[in-house]
């Protein structure tokens, strides 16, 4: 009866060690992408499980049109389009309207400096 018990009682703790949850696939993108975000507005607490939820399904959807690839239906690239148009709605929907401002400026200047940087190369 020791031996039942132990095995059982063995059984639950191992059972019970792997039933921890994983990290999930893009949790180390989302964080980051997070904490950039935070560097240019200093998001708030209340905001940041905000960001995270909204980067994760950012980074799932991207997720999912890479691995169909050319597979992709007409019909998921228009979906996929459209729910990036509505991305920044989401975004100003969680940030306040300085911070808002604060990142499409900074989002400006990055995209006026890879477009400068792409000039440089292009004449070289």
């Amino acid at each position: 009866m020791k031996k039942i018990v132990l095995v059982l009682g063995l059984m639950l703790a191992t059972t019970a060690l792997f039933a921890q949850t994983a990290p999930g696939k893009y949790d180390k993108v989302v964080a980051a992408e997070v904490a950039k975000l935070d560097a240019i507005v200093k998001i708030t607490e209340d905001q940041k499980p905000k960001l995270v939820a909204l980067e994760l399904d950012r980074q799932t959807r991207r997720g999912e049109m890479k691995d169909l690839g050319e597979n992709a239906t007409d019909e998921q690239k228009a979906s996929m389009k459209q729910w990036y148009k509505d991305y920044e709605g989401k975004l100003a929907a969680i940030l306040m309207p300085e911070q808002f401002k604060t990142y499409k400026e900074a989002k400006a200047k990055d995209k006026a400096e890879a477009e400068a940087k792409k000039a440089a190369a292009a004449k070289q």
